[in-house]
């Protein structure tokens, strides 16, 4: 499949690529999303060897049409989560108080800068 690429951004989350289900694109498929960045030389023998891939993310397709697809990012990071706590039967609550309870939680990632010509290409 040649030439997927962004063709419009919903969200910082959702993007719009222009490949469909006329393409063989299914629901539940997995895209890597890139920029193409500079090319990279040997520095031996001076060959080109390719061009950089600037990741922008991953992404699922949550929504199909015949000739574009919807891609989520599916990037999530682990982050820190404080809750404050009261305890209505104690005097620091009387007082006003809480106590603070930290967890780590999954949160959902947008995709890094994506912009419209960026590349996709399934995983």
């Amino acid at each position: 499949m040649n030439d997927v690429m962004v063709a419009d951004i919903i969200s910082p989350f959702k993007v719009i690529l222009n490949k469909g289900s006329k393409d063989s694109i299914a629901l539940g498929q997995i895209f890597l999303i890139y920029a193409l960045g500079k090319a990279i030389k040997d520095p031996v023998t001076g060959e080109e060897l390719e061009r950089l891939e600037i990741v922008r993310g991953k992404g699922r397709v949550v929504h199909l049409q015949e000739k574009i697809c919807t891609i989520e990012s599916t990037e999530r990071k682990m982050m820190p989560k404080t809750v404050k706590k009261t305890n209505p039967g104690s005097i620091g609550y009387l007082l006003g108080g809480y106590t603070e309870e930290t967890s780590v939680e999954p949160e959902d990632q947008p995709f890094n800068e994506a912009q419209i010509g960026d590349r996709a290409k399934k995983l």
